[in-house]
């Protein structure tokens, strides 16, 4: 038995040794990039579907340096197994380990030295290492620190840079005890980019997002918009020029957000406030005479939520600028950091994101959410006089202006007053 066990073990070193180095220069068949399929298993190396590579074994595997091993690893799903520097593991119970490496193999061999596992290894650090199973194209992520990652915080969730500034954003990880190793991206690198310990700089005009994310598999991120450009921002708000004939100047957040994606706060036509309770008992001109005399077809400043919230340089947007949004720019139905919305971009190549932040009727959230959502204009429905609003209203096979009971909560999304 042993000696059939170690003649495994010799093919299992070469085609280990082949595929570490391999994985190392990543593209494994030749076809110019990296997929799970450069990542092939075991058998098919052996059998000549993938390079190969003849070494010489001098020692027993474990005699190789194994200290980047050594240790307990967590998923965080809460298994962990250990791997003792003297090649014994809990993983099963009495079975002793033996790695290949580098970024290569661990060979896991129960009490009588049979092979009963082994983990493919794609990438492996003093913190954590990564495995694929190759048979459901999945990865499996294990970490050497049992307490995950459950919030991240940055010091900025939105800023406004020069071209060629740059800013340092700092992270905050709850609970304090978690990973640390994170991992800092950008959306778009031509408009600014972002090392690894969070240092932004600003290449060229335009919008993106820094995305800040765990690297414990847990999946939790913290984001900041970044615009890039002298004069888009004011009252500490940013704006995207979308290359609109009429000028007009899109904010890049619904009011009561800190970011794009987010929903914001839910106001009725007309209201300054958020309420717990929208209905048409309650609303501020319940009986519909502020709005219908005089030939007043959009509400005043006073009664505009962008304009008392944000400040004088901004406006709920009438209902031609909606329309001009829809008819001029291209709507795409997406999703920004996992929420649902349309992203619509401009004839000069600038976007916004809108998130399907759904709508309040009485105190409930309706929409759902995710699949809908409902942006006023200042503009009233003037067939019904004074009873209706007219809003934008998003679906994921559609975009149209509507109306609705102007007593209902709808997201704001401003635009400056010019």
């Amino acid at each position: 038995m042993k000696r059939i066990l170690f003649s495994f073990a010799v093919l299992l070193i070469t085609a280990m040794t082949a595929s570490a180095q391999t994985i190392v220069k990543g593209d494994m068949n030749g076809d110019d990039q990296v997929t799970i399929a450069d990542v092939t298993s075991v058998v098919n190396i052996a059998i000549g579907k993938a390079p190969m590579e003849t070494v010489s074994v001098t020692s027993e595997p474990f005699a190789f340096d194994n200290s980047s091993v050594v240790g307990t690893w967590y998923k965080n799903d809460g298994t962990y197994f250990t791997l003792n520097a003297d090649g014994t593991t809990d993983f099963p119970s009495g079975a002793t380990y033996e790695f290949y490496p580098s970024q290569g193999r661990l060979l896991i061999l129960d009490a009588i030295d049979m092979p009963v596992k082994v983990l493919s290894i794609v990438k492996i650090t003093p913190t954590y290492m990564l495995v694929v199973n190759h048979a459901t194209e999945t990865f499996t992520f294990y970490s050497k620190n049992s307490v995950f990652v459950e919030s991240i915080t940055l010091s900025q969730t939105s800023m406004v840079i020069n071209v060629n500034e740059s800013v340092q954003l700092a992270a905050t990880i709850s609970p304090s005890g978690a990973g640390l190793i994170l991992s800092w991206t950008s959306s778009d690198e031509s408009v600014a980019t972002v090392d690894s310990n969070g240092l932004v700089t600003a290449v060229a005009n335009g919008i993106c997002t820094v995305i800040c994310a765990a690297t414990d598999g847990t999946g939790i991120y913290a984001s900041c918009e970044v615009a890039v450009g002298d004069t888009w921002m004011i009252d500490g708000h940013a704006y995207v020029p979308l290359g609109l004939g009429s000028g007009t100047l899109w904010a890049t957040c619904n009011v009561g957000a800190s970011s794009p994606e987010m929903y914001g706060d839910y106001y009725a036509w007309g209201e300054t406030e958020t309420k717990l309770y929208y209905s048409s008992s309650n609303y501020f001109d319940s009986s519909y005479t502020k709005y219908n005399k005089n030939g007043q077809i959009e509400f005043l400043p006073e009664d505009d939520a962008a304009y008392v919230n944000w400040g004088t340089n901004w406006r709920v947007p009438s209902s031609r600028q909606w329309e001009e949004l829809r008819d001029v720019c291209t709507w795409v139905w997406t999703s920004l950091n996992g929420i649902n919305g349309y992203r619509v971009t401009g004839p000069n190549g600038n976007s916004i994101f809108l998130p399907a932040a759904g709508f309040i009727e009485g105190t409930e959230l309706q929409g759902p959410v995710g699949t809908q959502g409902d942006y006023w204009s200042r503009t009233i429905y003037t067939p019904y006089g004074s009873g209706s609003g007219i809003y934008m209203h998003l679906l994921p096979s559609s975009y149209n202006t509507s109306q609705s009971s102007r007593y209902n909560a709808n997201s704001i999304r401003p635009v400056r007053n010019l």
